[in-house]
């Protein structure tokens, strides 16, 4: 299988463990000291059946997944994994989650697969080649600033200035517990834009989706966007200047 194909397959194959596990008991471990990052036996299972189709595959090619560290090889390529992102939704069966898997070439990502095996739908980009969502073409919307949702992931706090700012600019401020569906929904055009803050590459890495669909992605102070920051602002486009202006003011 060429990479897409290889990306889809392993999504699904995880969203299948996914759906399978979901609204059962969970085996749950905290991965901080107060458990507000936690990962389940469902997060496992996931990650174990992604790497298992693409190291067979492409056994050369490096992996830097959620959950478990790879031993680094030569390959430019380095697939990026979160094999159940939303776990803290998974949990508590509420169904907002997504399987991420993109693929860097180098610096670059160069593809992009997301999946919510709940409602069954498969979001894919490859650079160049547009984003779709089962297979249907998807863009961004046209809405200006004043009509956005623009949604807040970030990592247990954020600037109150900022905030505060932003409500007066924008429609609605949701806050979801999942990255990867927020990208989504902005390269979908339900959103208008993400603000990523003080989160790790596979949390935002599908990014090029938002970028495939016709938007903008960079880095939270406009530098060019990268998955070895640990952060991102991802716009339908027309208000990546102003929102970018707001939270280098804030910020």
């Amino acid at each position: 299988m060429n990479e897409i194909n290889t990306a889809i397959a392993a999504a699904k194959a995880a969203g299948k463990i996914v759906k399978d596990h979901f609204m059962k008991e969970h085996i749950i471990n905290n991965k901080d000291d107060i458990g507000h990052d936690i990962v389940t036996d469902a997060d496992f299972l996931s990650e174990k059946a992604i790497v298992s189709i693409i190291k067979e595959n492409f056994p050369d090619h490096n992996i830097l997944s959620e959950e478990t560290p790879f031993d680094k090889t030569d390959s430019l390529y380095t697939w990026i994994i979160d094999p159940i992102d939303g776990t803290e939704n998974f949990a508590r069966s509420i169904p907002l989650v997504m399987v991420g898997i993109a693929l860097k070439k180098g610096d670059e990502v160069v593809l992009a697969v997301c999946y919510d095996p709940i409602h069954d739908e498969l979001f894919r980009a490859e650079k160049g080649r547009g984003a779709y969502c089962n297979n249907q073409r998807i863009h961004v919307s046209e809405r200006d600033l004043i009509h956005a949702n623009v949604a807040l992931t970030v990592k247990r706090k954020y600037n109150a200035d900022l905030f505060a700012a932003l409500e007066e600019k924008v429609a609605r401020l949701p806050k979801y517990l999942c990255a990867i569906h927020s990208i989504c929904m902005v390269a979908s055009g339900k959103n208008e834009g993400v603000i990523v803050k003080g989160l790790k590459p596979w949390d935002f890495a599908p990014a090029l989706l938002v970028k495939e669909a016709g938007g903008q992605i960079t880095a939270l102070d406009g530098s060019p966007f990268s998955t070895e920051k640990d952060n991102c602002l991802v716009t339908n486009g027309k208000i990546h200047k102003e929102l970018l202006a707001l939270i280098n003011k804030k910020t």
